[in-house]
C-alpha cells in the first residue's frame, strides 16, 4: 500500500467516524451535508475528494462570507483531526448564530 492510499484510507475512516455515512458518494468522492438546527436552515456542505496524489477536502459554509468556501489539500494524517475540528467549529458557529439564515437570505 503506497503511503497515498495510506492517506486516502485515514481520511475517509477519520471523516465516516466524525460525521457518519456519507450522505453521497460518487468516484471515489464523499459528500456530506451537514444541518445545523432545524431553525437556522442553511447546511454546510463538506466534499471529500482530491487529485491522483492526495486526498482534498472543499467546505461550502454559507453561514460564513470570508472564508465560506474552503479547499484544502491533505498531504500528511496529522491534518485531519485539525480539518474536523475546523468544520465542527462551523457547525457549532452556525448552531450558536441565532436568526442566521435570515440574515444571510436578507444579503443575497
Amino acid at each position: 500500500m503506497s503511503s497515498q492510499d495510506f492517506l486516502y484510507d485515514v481520511v475517509h475512516t477519520q471523516f465516516r467516524e466524525a460525521f457518519g455515512q456519507p450522505h453521497n458518494v460518487l468516484a471515489g468522492g464523499e459528500q456530506w451535508t451537514l444541518k445545523p438546527n432545524a431553525e437556522f436552515g442553511l447546511s454546510i456542505h463538506v466534499l471529500l475528494n482530491g487529485a491522483p496524489d492526495r486526498p482534498g477536502v472543499w467546505v461550502f459554509d454559507p453561514h460564513d462570507h470570508k472564508t465560506g468556501i474552503v479547499n484544502t489539500p491533505i498531504e500528511e494524517a496529522r491534518q485531519i483531526g485539525e480539518l474536523i475540528t475546523q468544520i465542527q467549529r462551523r457547525l457549532n458557529s452556525a448552531n450558536a448564530r441565532p436568526g442566521a439564515s435570515t440574515a444571510l437570505a436578507q444579503q443575497t
